[in-house]
């Protein structure tokens, strides 16, 4: 039996909660049995500082250190954060290996 299949996009601006939402959808579909893949980003923060970005498979639950707020040169970086080019193979990765699955979220990095 096919299902019928959706894609929904959120939108927002920095701050707005995307991420979250996202996280909170991933509970949501898991609660009612389905299975939900792919990624979001969420910021790490020291205080009130945000100090980084990681990476967290909805799937598993696994959750690694994305990228460091700083000033050191790296292939890998915005103007902001030094992104782990080993963590950004392993996302994609998870991405690759998704689908099937029930629900896919995918939290994009900014300008990255």
């Amino acid at each position: 039996m096919s299902r019928e299949k959706h894609i929904a996009i959120l939108t927002g601006p920095v701050g707005s909660g995307k991420t979250t939402a996202g996280r909170q959808l991933a509970d949501l579909a898991r609660q009612r049995g389905l299975d939900c893949a792919g990624i979001v980003c969420p910021a790490r923060f020291e205080g009130a500082h945000k100090a980084g970005i990681d990476l967290l498979n909805l799937r598993t639950g696994e959750c690694r250190p994305l990228a460091v707020a700083d000033n050191q040169p790296s292939e890998l970086r915005t103007t902001r954060y030094r992104f782990d080019a080993d963590v950004m193979a392993w996302g994609a990765a998870i991405l690759d290996t998704a689908c099937p699955c029930d629900v896919l979220i995918v939290d994009e990095i900014g300008p990255l």
